[in-house]
């Protein structure tokens, strides 16, 4: 697990619960998608620092090559709550 900031988020063509995230992750740009557009739009996390999983191998999705994850939180009402680090620095692990 490591701190990567979002450069670009944007909605992937038709799937309405998935969004195409470039995130900088200390060394690189990675794209992650990522099934939280039913509680965030692409303007609400661009900027932020988010937590990732960085070391899952790369899979295709929807015309797309995902290189990660980004972790979130169930929230009481069955939402999700992504895992905001604004403080940190890109790269940095989380223990």
């Amino acid at each position: 697990l490591i701190v990567g900031e979002v450069r670009d988020c944007s909605a992937v063509p038709k799937a309405d619960k998935l969004l195409n995230l470039t995130i900088w992750d200390g060394k690189r740009e990675r794209t992650i998608l990522s099934g939280i557009h039913e509680w965030y739009e692409p303007e609400d996390l661009k900027g932020h620092k988010v937590v990732i999983v960085d070391n899952l191998a790369p899979r295709k999705m929807r015309g797309f090559i995902s290189e990660g994850m980004v972790l979130s939180a169930d929230t009481p009402d069955g939402g999700a709550q992504v895992i905001f680090v604004d403080d940190m620095t890109p790269g940095c692990k989380v223990r």
